[in-house]
């Protein structure tokens, strides 16, 4: 075998890595978002995902919450957006909340620990709504994204 040829395997090897990594990633991400669903009690839906250059998931999250959650065709809502970012090191995954620059380590296997995530998102957008708020017209959603003041 050349130098090329080492070269081309060693490059086919870390593409298999960088691939198996990233599934990872996904599996987990897939995990997180369900036992997420269930912390809230409402459907959370995956907006955005693409892997940067650095291999971390930008992730782009948003659910909706409703003045009346009996009747949501009842009274206002509105659409929270959540971003974040989430990487795989070794045999963890550091999740990132952004702006808010918190992070968390989490093991794929310790489902417990997710509620500290869940608490944390939770008590972030909770602190939003202990003042007023602004009301939309009549019929449309008003939008909550993360990255913005709320």
């Amino acid at each position: 075998m050349n130098k090329y040829e080492i070269l081309c395997q060693r490059y086919a090897l870390a593409l298999k890595r960088t691939r198996e990594s990233r599934q990872k990633i996904i599996d987990f991400v897939e995990i997180f978002l369900d036992a997420m669903n269930e912390y809230f009690g409402c459907p959370i839906a995956e907006t955005k995902k693409e892997f940067d250059e650095d291999n971390k998931l930008q992730l782009t999250t948003r659910f909706t919450i409703n003045e009346f959650p009996n009747d949501p065709s009842k009274g206002n809502s509105e659409v929270i957006i959540i971003h974040w970012t989430l990487e795989k090191v070794l045999d963890n995954y550091l999740v990132m909340f952004l702006p808010w620059c918190k992070e968390f380590k989490l093991f794929e296997k310790e489902f417990d620990q997710f509620a500290l995530v869940y608490d944390f998102i939770f008590e972030a957008i909770e602190e939003n709504y202990l003042q007023e708020v602004k009301i939309p017209p009549k019929g449309e959603q008003s939008i909550k994204d993360t990255l913005l003041p709320f």
